[in-house]
């Protein structure tokens, strides 16, 4: 792997953002979506079936169908009875029904967890020594997974303590799961940039790793352990990319923290000396049932079914059907170039350029960059609004 590569991966931070509501399934077909992941380049999606279907780059193998040809339309990875995926820069990541977790892609800095180090996978391989898993999580350079037991575990880079072991440093990683250290009870878990989060069954809040405004506490000291995080207790979170983080309470309010060179906070500004360390409302949302952070940008779906975006656009990533460099304020994603908007969404997953969402009817559509046929709408033309996904 050359220099470049290993630049773009540890500055491409993603996570796989997990729906924060149910819905109830209509349908049993290969192809009726029920989960999605956004990665760097990549997309996953899952299905009623347990099958998981990936389309987009493909050059360290992140589409686990065996080649390391990259596709533009949606192609089945090897792999039966999944529960969960999370697509990462360039990993993708699942867990199946039997509680073990598999990998394949990259595996710098240890990230396929199979004890290898630096030999990419085109193929599933099982993550060493885990099982009774309920939960993953890939952040841009590490993956969590929570145990049956509330334990929680983390392999990959390790420059910034992400793995909460207690250790931390240039050129550390595990590739292996190693336990987080002093953290029990666990319920939910997230993986950010180089920082790690988990809520325990009491609802306090954890975080862990590096903290240049991530924790949203107030301050900028990171942990080579978790660290309480208590004006975050009752939010539901969604830890973020390489920029920023959000949360919805309970009463739909949206929330979000961390840099604002893009408006990535939403509050209608955007510069440097703007971002905080501490959470702030998002004024002109309200209704809100899901949010998922990508880079630099963000997405929320509100209760009346209809998807809002802001943050950068400069590769179309908001959906908004125009190609203005950025929005410091929430604009609804549309349907079409007249301007109508997109409805009847339930699930939305924001990526590094590109943006995807699952309708009720468990269709798919994609927007954004597609240079990679990240968007699977059979070309690498990209869109500054909502495309089908082609699936077969």
């Amino acid at each position: 792997m050359n220099i470049a590569k290993i630049l773009a991966f540890i500055f491409i931070n993603l996570v796989c953002i997990a729906p924060l509501s149910g819905f109830r399934q209509t349908a049993i077909s290969q192809t009726f979506i029920i989960q999605l992941s956004a990665g760097g380049a990549h997309s996953m999606a899952l299905s009623a079936k347990g099958r998981v279907w990936t389309w987009g780059a493909n050059l360290y193998g992140e589409l686990g169908n065996g080649t390391y040809n990259g596709s533009i339309t949606p192609q089945l990875a090897l792999i039966f009875n999944v529960t969960k995926i999370c697509a990462g820069t360039s990993i993708s990541v699942a867990l199946k029904s039997n509680g073990t977790v598999w990998t394949w892609g990259t595996n710098i800095q240890g990230l396929l967890g199979n004890g290898s180090n630096m030999t990419d996978s085109p193929i599933p391989v099982q993550v060493s020594g885990l099982l009774d898993v309920v939960d993953i999580s890939a952040g841009g350079s590490h993956v969590l997974a929570l145990k049956s037991d509330g334990s929680v575990w983390a392999w990959g880079m390790n420059w910034s303590g992400q793995l909460g072991n207690g250790t931390g440093g240039f050129f550390q990683f595990m590739n292996y799961p190693v336990k987080v250290y002093n953290l029990s009870g666990a319920a939910k878990i997230f993986a950010g940039g180089n920082f790690s989060f988990a809520i325990k069954k009491d609802g306090t809040v954890w975080a862990w790793g590096d903290n240049s405004s991530y924790f949203g506490n107030g301050n900028f000291m990171g942990s080579y352990i978790p660290v309480q995080i208590s004006n975050l207790q009752g939010l539901s979170l969604a830890i973020g990319r390489n920029s920023h983080n959000l949360a919805i309470s309970t009463n739909g309010t949206a929330y979000a923290w961390g840099t604002n060179w893009y408006g990535e906070l939403g509050n209608g500004t955007n510069a440097f000396l703007s971002s905080s360390n501490f959470p702030q409302q998002i004024l002109s949302l309200s209704g809100i049932v899901q949010v998922s952070p990508g880079s630099f940008y963000s997405l929320a779906l509100r209760n009346d079914g209809t998807v809002w975006s802001w943050g950068v656009n400069w590769e179309n990533q908001l959906g908004n059907g125009t190609t203005t460099f950025l929005s410091n304020v929430p604009t609804q994603v549309v349907r079409d170039s007249s301007g109508n908007p997109l409805t009847n969404i339930r699930v939305i997953s924001a990526g590094y350029k590109h943006s995807l969402v699952i309708r009720n009817d468990g269709s798919v559509l994609a927007w954004g960059n597609n240079s990679s046929g990240q968007l699977g709408i059979g070309n690498n033309i990209s869109s500054n609004i909502p495309l089908k996904v082609l699936f077969p």
